[in-house]
């Protein structure tokens, strides 16, 4: 059986937590737990030296990002995506978005690489990408993944 337990904004980067759950099924007491640990986010002076990147993967790793503006232009066909950069200490480089239908990757995905990026007033960094040929009244998945570290990265 699964629980979810909303903690939006309750948990913290370098931290460990360790959750307890209790049932009582058939007036039997059960006690199960779960650990969680949140790594700690790299040094805002990150150079993104070969050893950095390394020390940075786990978290790297766990990055998403979110999407300020999605804009289709029917007339034209064209699909303006914008979505977040990961922070710079990341070591993030490039991007790769995507654009999907039905489970079909439908066009050669759009590398984005962090020389790309613009920043916004609120210091988050931005990437756009723009599909050519898309339809009204589809409904689209777009999906950006991480396509590489710094430029050092083929040091490793």
């Amino acid at each position: 059986r699964e629980i979810s337990i909303p903690l939006e904004n309750k948990l913290q980067l370098g931290k460990k937590y360790v959750f307890f759950i209790t049932t009582n099924p058939k007036n039997l007491n059960a006690t199960t737990y779960k650990s969680l640990s949140i790594p700690s986010m790299p040094q805002e002076t990150s150079t993104c030296s070969p050893k950095e990147i390394v020390s940075t993967r786990k978290i790297a790793s766990q990055w998403s990002t979110a999407f300020p503006s999605i804009k289709l232009f029917p007339l034209h066909g064209f699909i303006n995506v914008s979505f977040f950069g990961a922070p710079q200490n990341l070591c993030i480089y490039r991007y790769m978005v995507q654009l999907w239908l039905d489970g079909v990757l439908l066009v050669e995905e759009i590398i984005v690489s962090q020389d790309d990026l613009r920043m916004d007033e609120s210091r988050n960094l931005i990437g756009s990408a723009i599909f050519e040929k898309a339809e009204h009244g589809k409904n689209y998945s777009i999906k950006v993944y991480y396509n590489s570290y710094s430029p050092f990265q083929r040091q490793l």
